[in-house]
């Protein structure tokens, strides 16, 4: 409901006469009406609709314990699964947890635990390892996809920060030249990091 109050001055001047009087009186209406069919057609008329699950079962029944139990189950593995699943050795998956676990570690909250910095780096590098999607890592480490879409950047910005200075990079265009001296074999080949094939893209001008 509506309500549009008028107010006009009792002290006309004197050129307005009866006319003028009778037209601004037909005006308001007209204006008040035009007002209430430009909101009524821009207003979003969306039902609201109850929200029908907080959070799903899968994470509901998550728990820190859990979490850490997936890794000791792989890592306990004595076929060498975990080498596999992450793409390298139990000894360096602990010294990248030891570097990087003060920045991403996070705080519990009332509501819920915390995933652990070990499940956090272990979804990045499963990640980098093959190339899954999202979708697909929800699916294997019960963590909703919205929130590993934020876990793989603060960890691969943790890593660079963590690493950065064990890899050097040629500075100048020579030490690039002399490093492709030894992959003479494979065209427009910088180098190799680890036996892994990285594109890089190169602008002409």
């Amino acid at each position: 409901m509506y309500t549009l109050v008028v107010s006009l001055e009792l002290r006309m001047p004197a050129a307005m006469d009866l006319q003028e009087t009778v037209a601004a009186f037909c005006l308001c209406p007209i204006s008040y009406y035009n007002f209430l069919h430009i909101y009524h057609k821009k207003k979003i008329n969306k039902p609201w609709r109850r929200r029908r699950w907080w959070m799903v079962s899968i994470h509901r029944n998550r728990t820190i314990s859990t979490m850490e139990n997936q890794l000791a189950e792989l890592v306990a593995e004595p076929s060498g699964q975990f080498d596999n699943f992450t793409r390298m050795s139990l000894t360096d998956f602990q010294y990248l947890l030891q570097k990087v676990s003060p920045w991403i570690s996070k705080k519990n909250t009332p509501f819920r635990d915390t995933i652990p910095a070990k499940v956090r780096l272990a979804i990045t590098l499963r990640f980098l390892a093959s190339g899954d999607s999202f979708e697909s890592l929800h699916f294997l480490f019960k963590v909703s996809s919205s929130i590993i879409s934020k876990i793989i950047p603060e960890v691969c910005i943790a890593l660079n920060g963590v690493l950065k200075d064990q890899i050097r990079i040629p500075q100048d265009p020579q030490s690039w030249l002399e490093l492709a001296k030894g992959f003479r074999k494979f065209p427009r080949c910088l180098g190799a990091i680890d036996g892994k094939h990285i594109c890089d893209a190169i602008s002409c001008t």
